[in-house]
């Protein structure tokens, strides 16, 4: 818990320097996601997803809910409005897609090809359902989550390396159509952001700007002037790691990493301390997801990754993000 308790702390504190309408919101979420914490631990993850087939159809049901009732934000329908709160189900779907396929590669022994077929067809949905909202970052991250966890599993090579040569020809015939304009903008941007500083390259450049104007202690809590005068955009939630190096500095930053290193460490000795094989792909999956989301993240402010819109755990400011992370501990406890 004192990982947990350290980035909750750094959570607030930033918060609070940035906006206290943003604090109030965030502690309101912080308890949500505390209750998440406890039924997840208490229930356990067995009895959650013992009913594997329906777990999958609320998921299904839960991610085509943004393409019809979705709130359009900065050109993506990834939020559902509920009173005055938005909830984006690609996030809160994460650790339910990783335990059932967790649960799914436990239960069925996949022999066969066509079995192996249905197992990526599985995967394919959700992330395809996200992909078109559009969600790049969260798809690539889930994608790569459950390909990997199948990878463990130890399926057979030829049938990766058959399906691996249709994704490829299917995604090079489909690039137009499932990459949108303003992506390939993002991606010019992050190859060379000085090209158009004040368009495509602005978030980037101001990123880099505060995390490099932070030196070794900062500009000081709530000084931060990127950040205070409104030039870094999104400061409260993608670029929140920004926010902490300018006004914390080196030293800020190296506790947050800390604390993170904590946290992953912690979550990788669970791993190898699994005691079945679905104990084993539950907590590997939400390590990986989590410790994929948390590099690009910090990746994409210090400009070595393209901004693709994934909040940093634990610390960005929403509530989606947060009841999922701390679903997703309850689970590996």
């Amino acid at each position: 818990m004192i990982p947990i308790l350290g980035l909750f702390l750094f959570n607030l504190l930033m918060l609070w320097g940035i906006d206290r309408t943003l604090f109030w919101r965030q502690l309101l979420f912080w308890l949500l996601a505390g209750v998440a914490f406890y039924l997840a631990r208490t229930l356990g993850a067995r009895a959650i997803f013992s009913l594997e087939s329906w777990i999958y159809l609320i998921v299904v049901v839960f991610l085509l809910l943004p393409l019809f009732l979705g709130q359009a934000i900065r050109g993506s329908s990834r939020w559902i409005g509920i009173g005055g709160f938005s909830l984006q189900p690609s996030e809160l779907v994460k650790p339910i897609l990783i335990g059932f396929l967790a649960h799914y590669l436990n239960q069925k022994e996949i022999n066969k090809f066509k079995d192996f077929l249905l197992t990526i067809a599985l995967i394919i949905v959700p992330v395809f359902l996200i992909l078109i909202q559009p969600d790049l970052g969260s798809a690539g991250i889930i994608a790569a989550t459950l390909m990997i966890l199948l990878l463990v599993a130890k399926l057979q090579l030829h049938w990766w390396f058959l399906t691996s040569v249709v994704a490829i020809i299917f995604l090079l015939i489909a690039k137009d159509k499932l990459i949108h304009p303003y992506q390939m903008d993002r991606i010019r941007a992050f190859l060379d952001p000085y090209s158009d500083p004040l368009g495509k390259g602005y978030n980037l450049i101001q990123a880099q700007l505060a995390i490099g104007s932070g030196g070794l202690f900062g500009r000081g809590f709530g000084l931060g002037r990127q950040t205070q005068l409104a030039y870094l955009p999104e400061k409260h939630t993608d670029f929140i790691f920004a926010t902490i190096a300018e006004e914390l500095g080196l030293v800020g930053v190296l506790f947050l990493l800390g604390f993170y290193y904590w946290l992953f460490s912690w979550l990788l000795k669970k791993v190898f301390l699994s005691e079945d094989n679905f104990t084993f792909y539950l907590r590997l999956g939400i390590f990986l997801q989590l410790f994929f989301q948390t590099t690009i993240n910090l990746a994409m402010n210090l400009g070595l990754f393209p901004v693709v819109g994934v909040p940093l755990p634990l610390i960005s400011y929403g509530g989606s993000s947060l009841i999922s992370t701390l679903f997703s501990l309850g689970l590996v406890i």
